[in-house]
């Protein structure tokens, strides 16, 4: 009966030591998942956009800057180049709304080599996108919003702080709800 007992409280500390073994290992593993995930995401997103800039984006954008440095107004968007600037723009938004979902919790991987251009398209746009959001809301690009906040374009804020608020209110009047 002693061996017995004894090989009882051996299986019981073994369980007791093992298990924060176990969780550790969960935890690493699905950190790891996690980060393999953004990798493989931001993999595509910048070959996505790679071949969109190649593809004529970034001629479309020297040709607005060209166009807007000629003209008496700063902010003229040329009417043959509107479709080019919306594709980045939704592309832009597209991407913000991964990251406003968390579906890429590692928003650095894609900002840091492509951020740039992100705050060129964005600041181009502004006549275009500006008058859309007052309309419409900032719901309307909020993807967009969100990613211009992430690189610190200042005519956002204030669009972006409405859209949060927005957020904020919905979810209240869904907590009184229920």
């Amino acid at each position: 009966m002693a061996t017995k007992q004894l090989l009882e409280v051996v299986v019981l500390f073994v369980q007791i030591i093992s298990f924060p073994f176990a969780a550790w290992s969960i935890y690493l593993a699905r950190k790891e998942a996690k980060a393999s995930r953004d990798l493989q995401i931001a993999l595509n997103l910048s070959e996505s956009f790679r071949s969109r800039w190649e593809g004529g984006w970034s001629d479309a954008l020297h040709e607005i800057n060209d166009a807007q440095k000629a003209s008496s107004d700063p902010n003229e968007v040329p009417v043959k180049c509107r479709d080019r600037l919306f594709q980045m723009l939704n592309w832009i938004d597209w991407l913000g709304v991964l990251i406003r979902n968390k579906s890429l919790s590692k928003k650095e991987l894609i900002f840091d080599s492509i951020g740039p251009q992100f705050i060129e398209i964005i600041n181009i746009s502004t006549p275009l996108v500006e008058p859309e959001i007052q309309t419409l809301g900032p719901k309307h690009w909020a993807g967009l919003l969100t990613v211009a906040h992430a690189q610190k374009v200042k005519w956002t804020e204030g669009y972006y702080q409405a859209l949060l608020n927005d957020e904020s209110e919905r979810i209240k009047a869904t907590r009184v709800q229920h």
